[in-house]
Order: structure tokens, then C-alpha cells, then sequence
């Protein structure tokens, strides 16, 4: 059964713009989270693409940093959480909003959240959640106009990218990609694969962003 919600409605007045911190695999490092927590400043919205424990050790005093950024934060899981947990820690934080399969709009942005299998380039459980959004994309597009804005997030990258790159070798996820390809979200955020950290590219007009733990300043 799919745990995709609700739309959850705007808090913020209606922005043409929005600065965002995105972050990957921080994995519970102290020096990262102090780095980005001064980035954080300069942002409107974190978004954190999962690997932010290792193996969920600390999550609760890791959570409790980011939320102490007074930020509002979208996170999903990546291979190092569980769904269960990362939700359920999430929920104790004003400022954090778990993702993953689900919707949240801002304004004329609407943030999605799919956590992908990382370690596979054919994903048939993201590719069934995947179809539950077109709708919604298509809808969110048509109420904005050109205005409207999407973003994705992943934990794993999409296949053939700068952002999947391993000695030489892409290892993203061909789910991910064709899904990009069908829906064209103007921006997607990834992390897991750390030899790509901080790299960019693109899928069509799609923005795709391999975080990393040093994080990125995304002006969308």
C-alpha cells in the first residue's frame, strides 16, 4: 500500500524564487553539519537526501541539529535509514517534513520525494509510486503555468549522469532517469553515490544534483 498524503497548502507568501541547501551522506558528520548549518543561513528551504546517519546511529541528536537551524527541512530516507524510523523521529521536529512517497506544495512549488533503490538500475517499486505523481505534476502545472516549479528528491541518482559515476562507470538508476524524462521536474536531488558528490547535470531541462555532505546552494 502506497504512503503517498495529502497535499499539504502554502505557508509562505507567493515567491518567483526560492534558495534552497541541498545535502546528501552526511553520515553523522559532526564537521558537515556544523559547515551547513552556517550555509543554512543563506537558504529559504533545506533539502536532505537521505544518508544522513550511519545506519541510523545518532539520529535523534542528528535530526535535532538540522531542526535547530530553524529551516524548513524536506527529507527522505537513503539506504543507511528506515522509512519507519526517519519518519517517526521527523515528526518529533517542528521544522522537518518527511517526504518520502509523498507531496507538499508552496506556493507555485510542489516537492515530491522518492527514495529509489541505490543499488539497482531497475526500480519496479519506484516506478509504481512514480505513476501516482504524474497526475499531480500535470495538475500542479496546469493551476501555474509557467510559474509552476518541481522538484524531486532521491537518495539514488538517475543512470548516465555526472551525478552516478564510479571509476569510470555510471551505477544510477534507469527508473529514476525515464521517470525524469516523463515528468521533467525542473530540479532533482540525489546523493549516494559519493564519488559524485557535488557533481551536476542535466536530463532535458532537469536540473540533477548529487549533493554530498559539503551540501550545494541551489537559486530556483
Amino acid at each position: 500500500m502506497l504512503r503517498l498524503n495529502k497535499t499539504f497548502l502554502s505557508t509562505f507568501a507567493f515567491l518567483n524564487a526560492m534558495k534552497f541547501l541541498a545535502i546528501s551522506d552526511i553520515h553523522g558528520s559532526k564537521k558537515s553539519l556544523k559547515e551547513l548549518k552556517e550555509k543554512s543561513k543563506q537558504v529559504d528551504i533545506v533539502l536532505l537526501a537521505g544518508d544522513f546517519t550511519v545506519f541510523e546511529n545518532d539520529i535523534h541528536q542528528i535530526l535535532k541539529k538540522i531542526n535547530s537551524w530553524k529551516r524548513k527541512t524536506f527529507l527522505i530516507q537513503g539506504n543507511h535509514e528506515t522509512p519507519e524510523v526517519v519518519e517517526a523521529v521527523s515528526a518529533k521536529y517542528p521544522y522537518l517534513i518527511y517526504l518520502d512517497e509523498r507531496y507538499y506544495i508552496i506556493d507555485n512549488y510542489l516537492f515530491i520525494g522518492i527514495e529509489g533503490n541505490g543499488f539497482t538500475k531497475k526500480d519496479e517499486y519506484f516506478e509504481e509510486v512514480s505513476k501516482e505523481f504524474l497526475p499531480i505534476i500535470k495538475e500542479h502545472r496546469k493551476e501555474f503555468g509557467t510559474e509552476a516549479k518541481i522538484i524531486l528528491m532521491t537518495h539514488a541518482p538517475p543512470y548516465n549522469t555526472k551525478c552516478d559515476v564510479v571509476a569510470g562507470e555510471h551505477a544510477g538508476n534507469n527508473s529514476i532517469r525515464k521517470f525524469i524524462s516523463k515528468s521533467q521536474p525542473d530540479l532533482c536531488v540525489c546523493g549516494h553515490i559519493h564519488e559524485s558528490a557535488g557533481n551536476e547535470d542535466f536530463i532535458k531541462k532537469t536540473l540533477v544534483v548529487n549533493a554530498g555532505k559539503k551540501g550545494k546552494i541551489i537559486d530556483l
